[in-house]
């Protein structure tokens, strides 16, 4: 049997788009990213590259798009002028101000959360860069999309609120408790490599893993569903980049697997792997060592990643939770608080009582408290310093009970109904 291909292989032909809007007015504004009539500081400064930018039509550059009237930076502009894979702050903004495919909310959301992002005190100025390189490779570089140019700009702004709110990575209706964690460990430490793979597979339909093998996870697969047509900060339902990411990760996964030709096409984001599965996917989309990320009680049953970190009692979790890359993943089971009570206290039979993967991302205080985040409702997280948890109390959520856990172990993951 074949394996799966790797870079070499060519991205999937994209399905019929809806044409791009051609307005004089924004076509005008193209020429012009600065729109003030001068360009901000940080273009000024480079020599001549406000002004490469600002001559954008029938330039000798050649590496602007044109579609009608409609001219626009392509991705290979924006990279020669701001390095590779980076993109200034200033740069994105202005091109969230001159979408045409942006609504006026969408357009303030996008714009308030890219402020937002680039005043975070967590991330590294280059990081942000690159954040900001991600998400305009959405606006720029969406030629070859299965999505639309509207949808593009919604998944832009999507993937911008997430990264300046890395703590809001719900999962939705969905038990994608196996690859949701990965993101939302991401978003919390280097946000562009999360942002990468949604953006890849929105523009391309692909991904190239770390051992290069090219992902390709069926198109229809990648669709918005109910929640993701229906954005809105202010409930827990799965992002359109979340059900990208969720259907690519666990792609990830299943294409890869010895012995089936070309891997398996999965339309949603499997659930039908252990803990050992998490474990791989991560390693795969950040090409590193990822020993200790992953803790999970060996009372939880036998699991043969040897990378994952295994403990008995307290002292060994308090080790194991010292050593190794933050933030951390942990497996703890349902029946325990306080994820018991915000499932509303299931029965025994009801089938919510199983293992879940939970994010901490921050070593505990020396108080021993610690911020727990729950990709459930909003009002699930313990991150808030009312709300964290002891770490002698996330233990005990670890350990079981094993006895009520359905076999194989870890393919049972709960999620709210919204």
């Amino acid at each position: 049997m074949g394996q799966p291909e790797k870079s070499e292989a060519k991205g999937l032909s994209p399905k019929e788009k809806i044409p791009h809007a051609a307005g004089a007015e924004a076509a005008a504004a193209r020429k012009n990213l600065s729109l003030e009539g001068n360009p901000p500081p940080s273009l000024r400064d480079k020599g001549g590259t406000a002004g490469t930018l600002q001559k954008r039509e029938g330039e000798a550059q050649g590496a602007s798009i044109t579609d009608g009237n409609r001219i626009r930076p392509s991705q290979k502009d924006v990279r020669n002028e701001f390095g590779p894979d980076k993109v200034e702050y200033h740069c994105l903004n202005n091109l969230l101000r001159i979408d045409e495919h942006l609504s006026p909310e969408v357009k303030k959301r996008a714009l308030d959360n890219t402020a937002l992002l680039n005043a975070c005190a967590d991330l590294s100025q280059g990081e942000k860069e690159k954040c900001f390189y991600q998400a305009s490779r959405l606006l720029i570089d969406n030629a070859s999309s299965i999505y639309s140019p509207e949808q593009c700009g919604q998944i832009a702004d999507q993937l911008i609120w997430n990264m300046a709110h890395p703590e809001r990575t719900e999962q939705g209706s969905h038990p994608s408790c196996p690859t949701n964690p990965i993101r939302s460990c991401l978003m919390y430490e280097q946000p562009s490599l999360a942002a990468k793979l949604i953006v890849d597979v929105a523009t391309t339909g692909q991904y190239i893993t770390a051992d290069g093998t090219i992902i390709r996870p069926k198109a229809d697969s990648l669709k918005p569903g109910r929640e993701e047509s229906n954005f809105n900060p202010q409930t827990a339902y799965r992002t359109l980049p979340g059900q990208i990411w969720d259907v690519t990760a666990a792609n990830i996964y299943w294409q890869r697997k010895q012995g089936l030709s070309n891997g398996v096409r999965t339309d949603h984001s499997s659930t039908v792997f252990t803990t050992d599965g998490t474990m791989d996917i991560y390693q795969q989309i950040t090409g590193k060592d990822e020993r200790g990320r992953i803790l999970i009680a060996r009372s939880a049953g036998g699991l043969s990643n040897k990378d994952i970190s295994r403990y008995s009692n307290f002292p060994e979790f308090q080790t194991a939770m010292s050593r190794g890359p933050w933030p951390k993943i942990l497996a703890v089971h349902t029946s325990q608080s306080p994820f018991f009570e915000e499932l509303g206290s299931p029965s025994a039979n009801s089938g919510k009582l199983v293992w879940h993967n939970v994010v901490i991302p921050k070593p505990p205080q020396q108080n021993g408290m610690t911020q727990l985040d729950n990709s459930w409702l909003i009002g699930d997280d313990h991150i808030a310093p009312n709300k964290q948890m002891s770490l002698a109390a996330i233990y005990n959520a670890t350990l079981g009970p094993v006895s009520r856990v359905r076999q194989p172990q870890f393919q049972n993951y709960p999620y709210r109904r919204r």
